[in-house]
């Protein structure tokens, strides 16, 4: 299934895409986070992720975001 499937918008795709790359790329399985500074901005849009994904699909999901 694609994002689209879900009707996400173009924009909650990118950010999500963008997001998961940004996890990705810190190598966390071997390395951990390359600072905190790192992990708490990650964190930080992660939660406005969650928040824009809530309102996208209110009608038909319900969507929780923990640290």
């Amino acid at each position: 299934m694609e994002p689209a499937d879900f009707g996400l918008s173009q924009n909650l795709t990118s950010r999500l895409r963008t997001w998961y790359d940004a996890w990705d790329a810190e190598v966390l399985y071997e390395y951990g986070w390359g600072s905190p500074e790192n992990e708490a901005a990650w964190k930080e849009e992660g939660a406005s992720i969650a928040m824009q994904l809530r309102e996208e699909v209110k009608t038909f999901a319900d969507v929780e975001y923990e640290e």
